[in-house]
């Protein structure tokens, strides 16, 4: 891919996890599906949370603690 001169910027208010997650999604699959220009975006997470990624397993042990602390917990799949 070409190196795009043009960039497209998201400054993002405090959202909860899975309103920050569905929008990184919908940036995706509009880049994938009609082309717009790549995108940086800027958010924070209100209340706190943990994304595991793709290739993380929600098993991880290390997880236990925030598990504990009753963490919001999103699984990011894209």
């Amino acid at each position: 891919m070409a190196r795009e001169k043009e960039w497209r910027l998201i400054e993002s208010n405090c959202l909860d996890a899975y309103t920050n997650m569905a929008i990184d999604e919908a940036v995706f699959a509009m880049r994938e599906k009609l082309g717009i220009l790549a995108t940086l975006r800027f958010y924070s997470w209100k209340p706190v949370a943990i994304c595991i990624g793709y290739f993380q397993r929600m098993e991880d042990p290390s997880l236990k603690e925030y598990k504990r602390q009753k963490l919001t917990i999103e699984l990011h799949s894209s």
